[in-house]
């Protein structure tokens, strides 16, 4: 099917979008399973919007506090903050930082990915580390791995952002001063339950502005675009939450649309799981749980068994901050993708073998739609949009 099988780190591919690091994939603890009538992420999700009201809106505003790393509070398993960056210069950005205190040792992670567009090919830079490099600064909302690999706060515009450096050889670092052209949200309080101990949690920020430059093989390239901004953290390892995983994000100018759902496995309720937003002239317009993400069509990848989409069918659907009913839609066909990743072939051994022991084949698939159009409708205001669409589907098991 001619894929670009990038060499993609473990942690990118563990921002499986609640994004635990592939370290967390490699865990012997499990969470506890709720029964079918407790207050489980399934249900504290799917029925959220039946739950929307005055009193208790989906969208609530994140403060600077919510942009701080955990790993103090001896609770969570991983954390990551990942950004993926789309350039001027027809090149895509996966820019992630995390933590993993699941399995055999906490780690410190920092990794870059740059997917070349026009060529479809992917050079990529990683670094894991003992937990004890990460240190914390600016009331722990900054952190800083070895001495040249920062990720500091920066509240020079309204709603704050971040200068991410990752130095890692004159082949490739990263120098970018990305600003939230929006405060961002989290759906409800941010949290959703699993059993009576565990919980995951998502923050976004759907529209950045991006600045700055990047070294590839020597040669400096000015860095100038958009990018999505997902905070993620969890108490349980990624492989005991969800057998695959979709994430979109459309972008025209100061319009998005981004989107993540999963798949719960049977003893959680065998059902997807859906957050997303609608952005408008950088501003949230909505934010929508009744979502849905349909393979439309498929196509087996005979070398792992998974069933790619060839056709996929993204949909919003729920109320705008101002209550209007809203309804979204983007349906794209798919040809190769522009990243294949052997989730188990960037593990050493040992690793990987115990997760293989936990019958986890995880895969993580990528493509870049650069003429994908978004049907819009708030209330009577019906738009059209044109733009590029990213689509990244990680599957579990097969």
């Amino acid at each position: 099917m001619g894929y670009h099988v990038s060499a993609l780190p473990s942690t990118i591919v563990l921002h499986f979008p609640f994004p635990p690091t592939i370290t967390a994939m490699s865990g012997t603890s499990f969470p506890s399973i709720p029964s079918p009538h407790s207050n489980s992420l399934t249900e504290s999700l799917v029925h959220a919007s039946e739950l929307g009201s005055p009193t208790t809106p989906l969208l609530t505003p994140l403060q600077r506090a919510d942009h701080a790393w955990l790993t103090k509070t001896g609770e969570i398993a991983s954390q990551t903050k990942t950004f993926y960056i789309y350039l001027n210069d027809n090149t895509t950005l996966v820019l992630q930082t995390a933590f993993s205190d699941v399995g055999l040792k906490a780690l410190a992670v920092h990794s870059v990915s740059r997917i070349d567009n026009t060529t479809n090919t992917t050079k990529t830079k990683s670094e894991n580390v003992g937990a004890s490099s990460l240190e914390l600064m600016d009331g722990d909302v900054s952190c800083k791995i070895g001495k040249m690999n920062t990720l500091t706060w920066n509240q020079t515009s309204k709603f704050g952002g971040y200068q991410v450096i990752h130095a890692f050889d004159k082949d490739m670092s990263f120098d970018l001063n990305i600003q939230f052209d929006s405060a961002g949200y989290k759906v409800k309080e941010g949290k959703s339950t699993m059993g009576s101990k565990h919980w995951i949690s998502h923050k976004f920020v759907p529209t950045c502005t991006v600045t700055g430059k990047y070294t590839l093989n020597g040669k400096d390239c000015p860095a100038n675009g958009t990018a999505l901004y997902v905070d993620a953290s969890s108490t349980l390892a990624s492989h005991a939450a969800a057998n695959q995983w979709d994430l979109c994000v459309f972008q025209n100018g100061n319009n998005n649309l981004s989107s993540i759902s999963f798949d719960s496995p049977s003893k959680y309720g065998g059902r997807k799981i859906h957050q997303g937003a609608v952005t408008l002239d950088n501003s949230i317009a909505a934010i929508t749980v009744d979502n849905t993400a349909k393979h439309m069509s498929t196509q087996q990848d005979k070398d792992t068994a998974y069933n790619l989409p060839t056709q996929i069918a993204f949909e919003w659907k729920g109320k705008s901050v101002d209550g209007e009913a809203v309804t979204a839609s983007i349906t794209a066909n798919l040809s190769s993708p522009t990243g294949r990743i052997d989730v188990l072939g960037e593990l050493p051994w040992m690793i990987r073998k115990v997760v293989q022991a936990l019958v986890a084949k995880p895969f993580v698939y990528m493509w870049l739609v650069k003429d994908a159009v978004a049907k819009v409708k708030i209330g009577s205001k019906e738009l059209e949009l044109k733009g590029q669409l990213f689509i990244e589907t990680t599957f579990v098991n097969v």
